[in-house]
């Protein structure tokens, strides 16, 4: 039976260096406003961008180590990888992904060997909404009791009922823990759920290729929150 596990960017400063998140700017001057830029890239999240990213440069101080997986404070829609990282999803199911060339300023040196991976990743449509459980949360950490759900289209039309109904309050549905419908492509080894859950879900074959090949930058929990049918 496949394990599912979660990952996080390591907050370890011994293997992050002293700062987290590890890049949080861009270079001096960095133009966010082209059709090409970081910021135009962030809302890419339903489909892959119609153009090449200008990821010339992440600044890196010079007090942070250069991990596999860096974390950054510019985008939560991808990830700035090495091409270790690369040469693992070479190996492995994956949910679509894609990887842009990204240079990153590392103590007066240009790093090359840098990406950026573009997740496009929605199984909204794989769940059975029947046997998962949902709450309301206000803020996105404050619960306010369960919730039935139906269906996706069911999920969509309580959602906006619920920011109608508190204008002024940030609320909305989420996921306690999930059922995976049969439909579900169970050999995946890394996957978003989307929508009602933020985690990057991986397989025990990702936990295993990230080990043996002395990949850095991540912490990796085991989880139970997926089940499958």
């Amino acid at each position: 039976m496949q394990n599912f596990h979660t990952i996080e960017y390591s907050t370890d400063l011994q293997e992050i260096g002293k700062s987290y998140p590890q890049i949080q700017k861009m270079r001096k001057g960095y133009d966010f406003k082209p059709e090409n830029s970081i910021d135009k890239l962030s809302r890419c999240d339903k489909k892959f961008p119609n153009f090449s990213p200008d990821l010339n440069h992440f600044i890196l101080p010079s007090s942070s180590i250069a991990t596999d997986f860096i974390s950054n404070s510019i985008s939560s829609k991808g990830m700035i990888v090495s091409e270790k990282v690369v040469e693992l999803f070479k190996k492995i199911t994956h949910c679509p992904v894609q990887f842009y060339p990204a240079e990153i300023m590392h103590k007066s040196s240009i790093l090359k060997k840098y990406f950026w991976m573009h997740i496009v990743s929605d199984y909204t449509d794989k769940i059975n909404y029947f046997k998962t459980n949902f709450v309301i949360l206000q803020d996105y950490k404050h619960e306010h009791g369960a919730i039935q759900i139906n269906s996706l289209a069911d999920l969509v039309e309580k959602k906006q009922e619920l920011i109608n109904n508190n204008p002024d309050l940030t609320m909305t549905i989420w996921a306690e823990s999930i059922t995976l419908s049969s439909q579900f492509n169970s050999t995946l080894d890394f996957f978003e759920i989307g929508t009602f859950d933020n985690n990057i879900y991986v397989s025990d074959l990702f936990f295993k290729l990230y080990h043996d090949t002395n990949l850095t930058g991540l912490l990796i929990k085991q989880s139970n929150k997926l089940n499958i049918e």
